[in-house]
């Protein structure tokens, strides 16, 4: 009787650890959306400065300035392989939408987004500041930082 409680304790135990770890959420993705967005956000803001305030007009413009400005040890800190692993997210998988401005908006209060997750997940998406912070947002706040959104809902 005595070795059934002691091999039923570690059993259980076991499978409150293995439930725990069981989770389809993966606790990094937040962080590295974060890494990727604010690196993303300053290679925006940094092209905008040196371009007399105009922003790229493509992601392919972009990747390729920052693929300029990228070593292989920068690459490794953020995680990836390659520059073009930053545009995708790693909380839902599809490529982030860059916000296309024919100059970059003087500060007004609010935070300027220049990419944002186009699905995200549990009811947030993380956007990209340009000169480099980001934020966790929903949709109606989304929508308030980037007009375009709300007017675009099929291309979330």
């Amino acid at each position: 009787m005595r070795i059934s409680r002691v091999v039923r304790l570690p059993s259980a135990l076991l499978a409150v650890v293995l439930a725990g770890c069981s989770s389809p959420r993966n606790p990094d993705a937040d962080d590295l959306a974060a890494m990727h967005l604010s690196r993303l956000g300053l290679w925006y803001g940094q092209f905008a400065g040196q371009n007399g305030g105009k922003p790229p007009k493509t992601v392919e413009q972009l990747r390729q300035f920052g693929q300029s400005r990228t070593n292989p040890e920068q690459l490794a800190a953020l995680k990836v392989a390659d520059v073009s692993e930053l545009f995708v997210s790693p909380r839902d998988g599809e490529p982030y939408k860059m916000v296309k401005y024919d100059r970059l908006p003087a500060f007004s209060g609010d935070p300027v987004v220049v990419f944002y997750e186009r699905k995200g997940r549990d009811g947030t998406r993380h956007v990209a500041l340009s000169g480099g912070g980001t934020l966790a947002v929903d949709d109606a706040r989304l929508a308030e930082l980037v007009p375009a959104f709300k007017q675009s809902a099929g291309d979330q």
